[in-house]
């Protein structure tokens, strides 16, 4: 039983996405900052869960607008 966890799994589902505006040939990333659960500051990228109505597609530019109040086109 060596290496393995006992921890509980879990599968969960995130949309997100990276937004990034240049401004005078300088790219400027939108990121979130956060308290992890031993109260240390994490960065991350904006995300969320979908809505189970939403279609893909539409799911990441969501996310990030709730995180972030920022709109951007999807870009592939």
């Amino acid at each position: 039983r060596a290496g393995r966890s006992h921890l509980p799994i879990s599968a969960e589902t995130s949309a997100g996405g990276l937004v990034v505006d240049v401004r005078d040939g300088i790219p400027h990333a939108a990121l979130i900052a956060r308290r992890n659960r031993a109260g240390r500051l994490e960065w991350c990228l904006p995300k969320g869960p979908p809505e189970a109505s939403q279609p893909p597609q539409q799911a990441p530019p969501r996310a990030v607008a709730s995180d972030t109040g920022l709109h951007g086109p999807l870009l592939p």
